[in-house]
């Protein structure tokens, strides 16, 4: 949540299609129906 900034609330309305494995990106939607990106975090 915090390398991406996310709010509680957008944590919990994520959904499996809003997570991209392959590329490593993750799609949150905010306050006012705003969507955004951010990468995740690699794992070794």
């Amino acid at each position: 949540m915090s390398a991406c900034e996310l709010r509680l609330s957008e944590a919990i309305d994520l959904q499996v299609s809003d997570v991209d494995l392959e590329q490593g990106m993750l799609r949150a939607r905010g306050k006012g129906s705003k969507e955004r990106s951010c990468r995740s975090a690699a794992r070794p």
